[in-house]
């Protein structure tokens, strides 16, 4: 799997005038899974482009499909605007997922070994759970109890599980393209 640089990620997800300022509005945060220490996560953020603190209800999580990461998927400029930026101009505190082994996210350190040396990595239940463990930091960091999830393709069948596990922690939950 191709690891985009930093940078590169980080002109992808710019806002334009960003862009041409130099500029880059977008956060990436890592974080630790507890599930695989030393392992984790990397979540992009595009606060509220108003400023303000999104309120309860308008916080949302991307949820990347199988095929790649979140920087090519919600965060990806069609004629200069993405998903994310989309949500933010319309006051949503907009977070994106890179599961373990996607974007900028930790490689499992399976990977780099003989394919044929373990079983198959990223299954659902596991991935689920890292949805879990960003959702529990996003929910803890912006002060609100529940988060809306966005899921696309692959993403949708680890979104919908999670969502089994703790409803109450879930807004809305939408499924693109499911499987």
């Amino acid at each position: 799997m191709y690891l985009a640089p930093a940078c590169l990620i980080g002109s992808l997800l710019a806002p334009p005038a960003a862009l041409a300022a130099g500029v880059v509005d977008m956060e990436e945060l890592r974080v630790p899974l507890t599930l695989r220490p030393p392992l984790h996560l990397s979540l992009r953020h595009l606060p509220p482009a108003d400023g303000k603190p999104a309120a309860e209800g308008r916080v949302a999580l991307f949820v990347h499909g199988a095929t790649f990461p979140s920087a090519l998927a919600a965060g990806y400029r069609f004629d200069g605007r993405s998903w994310m930026d989309d949500l933010s101009e319309a006051g949503f505190d907009v977070w994106a997922l890179d599961f373990l082994g996607y974007g900028a996210s930790d490689r499992y350190p399976e990977m780099s070994e003989s394919p044929d040396a373990y079983p198959a990595l990223g299954r659902a239940e596991e991935a689920s759970h890292q949805i879990e463990e960003a959702v529990h930091f996003i929910a803890k960091r912006r002060g609100v109890r529940r988060v809306s999830l966005v899921a696309h393709s692959w993403g949708t069948i680890l979104a919908a599980l999670y969502a089994t596990w703790e409803p109450e922690r879930i807004d809305r939950l939408v499924l693109f393209g499911p499987v």
